[in-house]
């Protein structure tokens, strides 16, 4: 049984590891040409711009 939580969890982990290395991925192509919008980019008191 022991043996069975510890394959559960592997897959668990290998799951999200799976995912962060997507979301890495995902950032390093927003660094290549496109635009990765971060939070200091937006002001905090932002104006409508006719």
């Amino acid at each position: 049984m022991r043996l069975r939580w510890r394959e559960v969890e592997d897959y668990k982990l290998n799951e999200e590891v799976s995912r962060l290395e997507q979301m890495v991925e995902e950032l390093k192509g927003a660094g290549s040409g496109k635009t990765l919008i971060t939070q200091k980019d937006v002001p905090e008191n932002p104006v409508d711009i006719e």
